[in-house]
């Protein structure tokens, strides 16, 4: 990457234009372009991407007092994930393994899940439901989903493995009804350069999504650093003048091209204050690695209990793969139509013979 004097002749400029009440507009149309320009370069370097991460889930002290419940000091547990991302073919798998709070059990608990989106479809595998069912969790609760097609995957804790190379949901943006889980680039009118700021004394470019993002906010800012103009290194979303989530980005390098090395998210409540921290450190990084497209789905298997949200299916999956259907106060067993018909066989047969044995013993006495 060689635009290191670009970045900072553009942001030096930009501040300037603002400090001295320049054409602010042409500095920054000017600073938008070149930060779309370094994105768009930055995506064909990397077509394919595979992240591993682990870190901390930090629940404040007081942030359950809501749910009626107030811990004697934060919270603290063990999270990890693993991204495999194909831009071009706008498909994923991602893995994360956490804890979650129950409201209801005023206990931590866990929280192992898969979600692919592969061919247009988005599914998912609730391990922790099958690894914990009749124990943690409850003999009837399903396990695998066919989600539909707004059901909020790349959520602000999942998108840094996105924004690091270029990419954003689509479902930040209101246009995008038709692939809501599909990954996409901003274009010149999805943005406008909001102003200019700093982190930790690096200047950063802001930018606003001129649209409402469609996730129950009203604006999306990504802050750029003006130096490195492909380093995204801040990602917020609010309402009004309230940040409701917030996710920063760190950066090191991977021999002499600049790489993601972590993350930190908080969720705030309506009074700004942190409800759920997530600090992430990146343990391992590929690109452009062979991504065959049965590492990505994800399928239910024999016995596991299936949610299609689409259609409304709910049913257990047979030693064929037939779908057996339940309902929320049935019995699970997906055995269970085999099983009766095992029995109306025997039945039969056993029928038969005993008519068959009256039949002779007659003929004997005759």
């Amino acid at each position: 990457m060689c635009f290191s004097k670009r970045r900072v002749v553009i942001g030096g400029l930009f501040a300037f234009a603002v400090l001295v009440g320049g054409d602010v507009a042409r500095a920054a149309g000017d600073a938008l372009d070149a930060v779309l320009a370094t994105w768009a370069k930055y995506r064909d370097e990397a077509r394919t991407v595979s992240y591993d991460a682990d870190g901390l889930t930090i629940v404040p002290k007081e942030s359950t007092k809501s749910v009626g419940h107030v811990f004697a000091e934060d919270q603290r547990q063990s999270c990890s994930g693993r991204w495999l991302i194909d831009f071009p073919r706008n498909e994923f798998r991602i893995e994360t393994e956490s804890q979650i709070f129950s409201a209801s059990r005023k206990a931590f608990l866990p929280e192992h899940e898969i979600f692919s989106y592969v061919d247009g479809e988005l599914t998912g595998h609730k391990l922790s439901v099958t690894e914990h069912r009749g124990d943690v969790f409850s003999k009837k609760q399903p396990e695998f989903y066919h989600y539909k097609a707004d059901y909020p995957v790349l959520t602000m804790t999942k998108i840094p493995p996105l924004l690091a190379h270029g990419y954003l949901p689509k479902a930040f943006f209101v246009d995008a009804e038709s692939d809501r889980q599909g990954i996409g680039a901003l274009a010149r009118q999805d943005v406008e350069l909001q102003s200019a700021a700093l982190i930790d004394g690096e200047e950063c470019l802001v930018l606003r999504s001129a649209t409402a993002p469609g996730s129950g906010a009203s604006w999306f800012d990504l802050w750029v650093e003006a130096t490195d103009l492909h380093r995204v290194r801040r990602a917020r979303l609010g309402s009004r003048d309230r940040v409701s989530e917030q996710t920063d980005l760190s950066y090191g390098f991977d021999g002499d091209t600049s790489a993601l090395r972590g993350w930190k998210y908080v969720r705030n409540d309506q009074e700004g204050k942190p409800i759920r921290i997530v600090e992430m450190n990146v343990r391992s990084f590929r690109r452009n690695v062979a991504i065959e497209r049965a590492e990505l789905a994800v399928r239910p298997e024999t016995g596991m209990i299936v949610l299609d949200e689409r259609t409304p299916e709910y049913y257990a999956v047979g030693p064929k793969g037939e779908h057996v259907a339940l309902t929320p106060g049935s019995d699970v067993d997906p055995n269970a139509g085999h099983a009766s018909l095992y029995v109306f066989a025997v039945v039969c047969v056993l029928a038969v013979t005993s008519v068959i044995l009256i039949v002779y013993l007659r003929r004997r006495r005759a």
